[in-house]
Formats: C-alpha cells, structure tokens, sequence
C-alpha cells in the first residue's frame, strides 16, 4: 500500500504539479485567473486533474491513482494562491516563509483544510477534483490581504 502510494505522490510531483504552475514565472503577482477557478459565498474554488497510470491493474486503482493526484493538483494551487497574499508588514506570504516557521504550519494547515466538493471521472478515469477553502478563514489566519 506504501509503495502505490509513493508512486502515486511521485507521478503526481513530475506531471501534474509543474504543469499547474508553469504559466508564472517565479516572483511574478498570482493572478486570480491562475490560483483559483470561482469565488462563491466566501468560498474560493480550486480545481485539480489527474490522470492515472494506465498500466494499473483494475479501475480501482485507476480511479484512485488519479484522484489522489487531482487532489495534490487541486492543493498546489491552494499553495499559489496563499504564496501571493501580502502580510500585514506588506511582506508576500512566499518571501516570509523562509524566516517564519509558525506561517508555514498556519499555511499548511489552510491548504491541508480544503473541503472536496465534487469529484468526477471521465471514461478513461481521468479524475476532476473541487476543493473549496473559506476565504475569509484563511485571510485572518495568516493575517494577510490579497493583493
């Protein structure tokens, strides 16, 4: 079970990860387009895909394989989103991580909270993955704005 696992994190660390994050360049604003899909009733949307390793055994593991990476997708673009908030010292939250390790368990825990609202398959068990976070929550968490 570890090792699927291990090759699910993997496959979804070398395909999915830096496709969702290759548009930015690296100290570049996020913009809105790029971190969240909607905002509805204080809620930000982040959507996820995944696509499964197609020498899996059955559709079980098919399915779960590309759920779990449509979750990290989903997650990876919660991270951006947090990466450009501005601190109340105006500081960008991704700047202050590295001398502040009290922010980045706050951090984890926003990205780590995220409520999966809808998770669909396609015929060839392609996942697609809502996660939504309350925007307001996270905001007074880490104490920051947008900008």
């Amino acid at each position: 079970m570890y090792k699927f696992i291990a090759v699910v994190l993997l496959f979804a660390a070398l395909f999915i990860v830096p496709r969702s994050i290759c548009r930015a360049n690296p100290g570049d604003a996020v913009p809105k387009q790029l971190s969240y899909s909607y905002a509805k009733k204080g809620y930000l949307y982040f959507e996820g895909n995944g696509i499964p390793n197609p020498e899996s055994a059955n559709q079980t593991q098919r399915r779960n394989m590309s759920n779990q990476a449509a979750i990290i997708d989903a997650m990876s673009k919660i991270a951006i989103y947090v990466d450009g908030l501005k601190l109340k010292n105006n500081e960008i939250v991704k700047d202050a991580k590295a001398k502040d390790p009290k922010l980045v368990m706050r951090i984890d825990s926003s990205v780590k909270g995220a409520e999966t609202v809808k998770t669909s398959w396609d015929d060839g068990d392609n996942c697609r993955v809502m996660l939504r976070i309350i925007r307001k929550n996270v905001l007074k968490d880490l104490e920051a704005k947008e900008r």
